[in-house]
């Protein structure tokens, strides 16, 4: 147990429990920062390459968070590369060289889904091996707009409507 101290004021403190605490003197887990920094802890390389933070369970798995010093940010679990942010802003999940904004790639049959939690819509965009596929997973209508309106959609009973949002009788 201990702390250390610039002047009266308490800058770090160790609990018996051997919790480290800096800007608190009470840390509630084993490295507790509290300040008023917009960025209260830096992880700095003194010289230029990779920096990154692993995090690692008692079971032996490892996450990194990683910087590789060409302005790219990557997520690895397991050793493996899951997602990227390049130096331009794309999103690259299962690819390391994002060609879009968001590209989300990997074998065999790969959906990308779209839920509303409020109203149970769910749709899925993805791929098979014999194209791609838009799956409304509600029974709800599929919509189509140009221009902030609607011209087509497909209600739940799989009917084609053209300029109306319901069968005429």
């Amino acid at each position: 147990r201990g702390d250390v101290s610039t002047g009266a004021v308490e800058q770090l403190r160790i609990t018996s429990a051997g919790k480290v605490g800096i800007g608190t003197t009470s840390p509630a887990s084993t490295l507790n920062i509290s300040h008023t920094d917009a960025v209260p802890l830096r992880i700095a390389r003194s010289t230029a390459g990779q920096t990154a933070i692993r995090l690692t369970n008692g079971g032996g798995s490892d996450l990194d968070i990683t910087n590789d010093g060409s302005n790219n940010f990557t997520i690895n679990n397991g050793g493996t590369e899951r997602m990227r942010i390049d130096a331009s802003g794309s999103v690259g999940i299962g690819t390391s060289s994002p060609a879009q904004l968001a590209h989300l790639s990997g074998a065999g049959t790969q959906y990308m889904r779209v839920e509303n939690t409020t109203t149970g819509v769910t749709t899925d965009f993805g791929t098979t091996s014999t194209g791609s596929t838009i799956i409304n997973r509600s029974a709800t209508p599929m919509m189509f707009f140009t221009d902030s309106t609607e011209r087509m959609r497909i209600d739940s009973s799989g009917n084609l409507l053209v300029g109306h949002t319901a069968l005429s009788s």
